[in-house]
């Protein structure tokens, strides 16, 4: 029989935080960013030809790296997503998953869902239009809430320690 939960397609967008903080060394071998590239790339390499993926990196901005598409050839989506490189400034969460919430509104795949990588040391714009620090306003947490009542889910990997400053919020 057919498990029509596995046979449904996914939209997945990837946000990677692009800020200068994650060329910081992790261990004797890796920057931060690396680290952050594989993990998209495994993901990637978890989809299915019919799922769709998209990859954007973030600072201050947006960039898509990857517009959304179907998953032809991962091959090819790893490689890209394996050169981005942390260029400075840092990652506005919020610009970022909205975003990314912004490009799953034009999708019609019954499974939506968002992963973010971060630096666990240095995330920005927990609220919406505050740079540093916390505010009123639309949380990121809020925005994720909202999406998630609509189908969107979201997965948050802090790149870091348990000890970083930034580790409880993307908790």
């Amino acid at each position: 029989p057919i498990d029509p939960e596995i046979q449904a397609g996914a939209t997945i967008i990837i946000i990677l935080d692009r800020s200068g903080s994650m060329s910081a060394m992790v261990g004797w071998s890796k920057t931060k960013m690396e680290l952050a590239d594989e993990g998209a790339a495994a993901s990637i390499n978890l989809l299915r030809p019919f799922d769709n993926v998209g990859v954007m990196s973030v600072t201050e901005t947006v960039r898509w790296e990857i517009n959304t598409q179907p998953v032809r050839d991962p091959s090819a989506l790893k490689r890209k997503v394996m050169r981005i490189r942390a260029d400075g400034g840092g990652i506005f969460v919020y610009t970022g998953l909205e975003g990314a919430y912004e490009a799953m509104r034009k999708t019609n795949t019954p499974l939506k869902h968002v992963i973010l990588f971060s630096d666990a040391a240095d995330s920005e714009e927990k609220v919406k239009g505050i740079p540093f620090g916390t505010g009123s306003g639309t949380s990121a947490q809020d925005l994720a809430r909202k999406y998630q009542v609509a189908g969107v889910t979201t997965s948050v990997i802090g790149i870091g320690t348990d000890d970083d400053v930034d580790t409880p919020f993307l908790k």
